[in-house]
């Protein structure tokens, strides 16, 4: 095989939560991960020197995971094999919707079945897990809760059915400052959500998930950003069920049960917006073509 394309979905996360801040600096956290139908197109092609090319081309990034990803491949399997790798990218960067994790979980399954590697699952995981804590998600996609550090998985197999809407107004959030900006009293304080959450995959129950959406940084993020807790207020406006913050922000997104509505919610948000999205849960995860 001489190239292969790989499309790698966004996620969104219904729930999260933080538990506690450990000793080496790092939050334990509970999250309940959806992958979303916004996908990053990769391309990888053995190539004599490493290449990436990101676009459109006035993307900049100091720094790809995806480079971390091959040179643990390389380590594990004693490879001397370079790749020349195009990321279209559809996914806002920074936008708390996992793009570069799932380009590095695409990475790493295009040039196993590439190479026709072989690589096992325990393997998989842990390459996923040495570059990035929700990295592993992307593996199998679909819902999932993410424990620890977002890398301890359970596959929840509930297939939901609703639209999305998800505003991303341009905000660079960083992560690692979002998370020093919490402090202990905000941590566990979706514990009655977290339950009704259980409660509702258990009985299959898609409106009481969507009234119990939690996302911490909310408190955070929402004091710092005006225009964030806006677009909530907004969507809800234009028939949300309920809407929230995705990660550690800027993007929030408002979840639909009428398709039509949000279909209209839509046309409306993008018209003042620079990115605005309008789909659905994905099953799955990375995706090989």
């Amino acid at each position: 095989m001489k190239e292969i394309t790989v499309k790698t979905p966004a996620k969104v996360n219904l729930f999260l939560d933080v538990l506690a801040r450990e000793n080496n600096g790092f939050h334990s956290l509970i999250t309940l991960f959806q992958a979303i139908r916004i996908f990053d197109i990769i391309r990888i092609f053995p190539s004599r020197k490493n290449d990436l090319t990101l676009k459109p081309d006035d993307i900049v990034i100091e720094h790809n995971i995806a480079w971390d990803v091959i040179d643990r491949i390389k380590r594990i399997r004693k490879l001397d094999t370079y790749f020349k790798i195009t990321i279209e990218k559809n996914i806002p960067m920074g936008a708390g919707l996992g793009g570069g994790s799932s380009n590095a979980c695409g990475v790493l399954l295009g040039i196993d079945h590439l190479l026709d590697l072989k690589l096992t699952h325990e393997e998989k995981l842990h390459i996923m897990r040495a570059v990035g804590s929700d990295t592993a998600f992307f593996l199998k996609g679909g819902m999932q809760f993410g424990m620890h550090f977002g890398e301890m998985l359970d596959v929840i197999e509930y297939p939901l059915i609703y639209s999305i809407v998800l505003v991303y107004p341009g905000i660079a959030i960083s992560t690692r400052q979002a998370y020093q900006a919490l402090e202990s009293v905000m941590f566990r304080k979706g514990e009655k959500k977290l339950k009704a959450i259980i409660r509702s995959l258990e009985e299959k129950n898609l409106d009481y998930l969507i009234d119990n959406l939690y996302n911490i940084f909310e408190e955070i993020e929402y004091q710092q950003y005006s225009i964030l807790p806006e677009i909530k207020k907004r969507l809800k406006g234009e028939g949300a069920d309920n809407a929230l913050l995705s990660g550690t922000g800027a993007t929030v997104y408002g979840i639909f049960k009428d398709t039509e509505r949000a279909k209209k919610a839509f046309k409306k948000m993008e018209k003042e917006y620079d990115k605005v999205f309008l789909t659905q849960p994905w099953n799955q995860g990375v995706i090989l073509c």
